[in-house]
């Protein structure tokens, strides 16, 4: 756990820790783009595609009950480990302490609004459809962000333990 703690920088990382961390966090990528590609294939990433999707058509059910419920347990718990894992890597850039925790806390509230979305959308109004699209939209931009930061900063800057390694 002491490579937590609020000091520490990836960018001074063990070569072993910052190999771990990018093989660990291409995963994560590679399963985002796929978890998209699903979207994409059953929805089209359009509005229309998710009503039709949630709400059904004339020649297809909308979805039951225990669907959306098998679907909100299994997303509660992937999501928030997938989300606990990617924030605690980001907590270690080097952006602002607040800056970092302003990005967290919306990202688990566009989590917790896409957990919600297929609810709302089935048993309230189809017009919960816009808030799907804008909380997959953080969601997607958030996760970028706790992966592209991180794989920047091990690999491309210097820390101070280098620049002092490289003058002696």
């Amino acid at each position: 756990m002491q490579n937590f703690m609020q000091k520490y920088n990836l960018s001074g990382a063990s070569q072993g820790i910052k190999i771990v961390t990018t093989i660990f966090l291409i995963f994560m990528l590679i399963g985002i783009a796929t978890n998209l590609l699903i979207s994409y294939a059953k929805t089209g990433f359009s509005y229309n595609g998710l009503i039709e999707y949630y709400r059904g058509v004339e020649s297809g059910y909308p979805k039951t009950y225990l669907e959306l419920l098998e679907t909100t347990h299994f997303h509660i718990f992937s999501m928030s480990v997938v989300f606990l894992i990617l924030a605690h890597v980001f907590l270690m850039s080097s952006w602002s302490y607040r800056l970092k925790v302003m990005v967290i806390i919306i990202s688990f509230l566009a989590m917790l609004a896409e957990i919600c979305s297929p609810w709302l959308i089935t048993y309230v109004s189809p017009k919960f459809a816009v808030l799907m699209i804008i909380s997959g939209t953080i969601i997607a931009l958030s996760l970028l962000l706790y992966i592209v930061v991180p794989m920047y900063e091990m690999w491309f800057i210097k820390s101070n333990n280098e620049s002092i390694q490289n003058s002696k």
